[in-house]
């Protein structure tokens, strides 16, 4: 119950009296809403996490599996010199992946006495219809709603990553703008409408990155708080 975007634009990189030197940038917002399990609330907290100096996240969905991500996706880009907003995204949904197979191992394994590695191993001494069951449940047990957005600099370019509730991630650079959370459709209907590209400079960017977050507040769970960050090749 959320609703979290961002918007790449052109940043005026020139120093002092320089000509106007356009470069990749990008502003976020988010709501203040926090989902934890079946509660929900609009705590004083940001939802915009620094991932490294140049890279943030921003989460929409139950708060545990994020938490558990931001800290896993940190501490790995910790140890990278040269950090990358794709590394990043792939980090962080290999953790939301790990999340899930952890939660469904302990739903239809472990009564079993059972793991994913053991459950591979001794398939060979099971029933087809057995092995076929499990499986199936498995394989169709729905993950977390989870949804996140990675935002950053490598030093050159400025990127938007979009990771599902399935870990998998996205770019969305060539698109411009990306949302996520239950307000997601609402701000892109917003975005499309003003036509939204990545061409816009920042006084146009900022008011319709706006709007789009006050549009997503008519979806039900949408906070009326709003945070917002400039994004550049800096940081």
């Amino acid at each position: 119950m959320t609703v979290c975007i961002a918007t790449l634009f052109q940043w005026n990189y020139a120093k002092g009296q320089e000509s106007p030197i356009w470069g990749p940038g990008a502003i976020i917002a988010s709501d203040r809403m926090i989902t934890a399990g079946d509660v929900k609330y609009e705590p004083e907290q940001l939802k915009i996490a620094v991932l490294s100096p140049k890279i943030l996240a921003l989460v929409a969905g139950d708060f545990p599996p994020h938490s558990q991500a931001i800290k896993e996706t940190a501490n790995q880009l910790q140890g990278n010199p040269s950090p990358t907003p794709f590394n990043a995204s792939l980090i962080y949904g290999r953790s939301i992946q790990a999340t899930h197979q952890r939660r469904t191992e302990d739903l239809y394994l472990a009564p079993l006495s059972l793991n994913s590695d053991t459950f591979l191993a001794q398939q060979k001494d099971m029933s087809d219809n057995f092995v076929a069951s499990v499986t199936a449940q498995l394989q169709n047990h729905m993950p977390d709603e989870v949804e996140a957005l990675v935002v950053g600099s490598d030093g050159q370019d400025v990127q938007i990553y979009r990771i599902d509730s399935r870990g998998t991630s996205s770019c969305y650079d060539d698109v411009g703008f990306a949302a996520i959370g239950i307000g997601a459709w609402h701000a892109s209907s917003s975005l499309m409408q003003v036509g939204y590209h990545r061409r816009f400079y920042m006084a146009r960017a900022l008011s319709a990155i706006y709007a789009a977050k006050k549009a997503a507040e008519v979806a039900p769970g949408v906070g009326e708080n709003t945070d917002m960050h400039v994004v550049t090749r800096e940081g």
